[in-house]
């Protein structure tokens, strides 16, 4: 777990390019052959916090079907609420700083360009997309492009994450904010 969260202060502090393995061996006090044991290269350690977040990703996302479930029986604006979902604070700041790794290098590594794709976009598309169609088929909203829109969570869900990695930090409260404001652009049928 020391490799692992070495990585994790490293990476997001100094960006996946500019650590060597060296560094993550030098910050838990190690020698560099002793994180071979651990992991096969670099990528290998970058994939395991990327695997870290994917899980815990996992462990608070509703299910499609959990959602739908309801569907009948709470306003469209309670069913989105579900999709706001935060980590349990003993790991939201390491999630935070593995997203913020990603953040930093999409644009170089193919790798988290997957990640984000992974962890940003496709929940939207799988979750946020399928709910509104059918609240659509239930009358329960105003028609709305439901790409679009989904598209539009997705950019801002992803800007929040890049603005966490640079010094102006978004807060709890302004991703709530936030969120309410793309929710509401979606306007029930009273």
């Amino acid at each position: 777990m020391k490799i692992f969260n070495a990585a994790v202060k490293l990476f997001s502090s100094k960006g996946y390019a500019s650590v060597s393995v060296r560094d993550i061996a030098d910050e838990v006090d190690i020698v560099v052959s002793s994180i071979y044991n651990h992991y096969q290269s670099k990528l290998d350690i970058l994939k395991s916090l990327y695997d870290f977040y994917s899980i815990q990703l996992k462990g608070i996302q509703p299910s499609l079907d959990s959602l739908l479930k309801n569907i009948d029986s709470l306003s469209a604006y309670e069913i989105l609420s579900k999709l706001d979902y935060h980590f349990d604070e003993s790991i939201s700041q390491t999630c935070e700083k593995i997203l913020s790794i990603a953040c930093r290098d999409f644009n170089t590594n193919e790798i988290s360009a997957e990640f984000i794709q992974k962890v940003v976009f496709d929940p939207n598309k799988k979750l946020l997309a399928p709910l509104i169609q059918k609240m659509l088929e239930l009358n329960k909203i105003e028609h709305l492009d439901i790409d679009t829109f989904v598209e539009l969570v997705s950019l801002v869900v992803f800007a929040a994450a890049v603005k966490n990695h640079s010094p102006f930090h978004i807060t709890l409260s302004s991703w709530q904010a936030a969120f309410s404001m793309l929710m509401s652009l979606i306007k029930p049928i009273i």
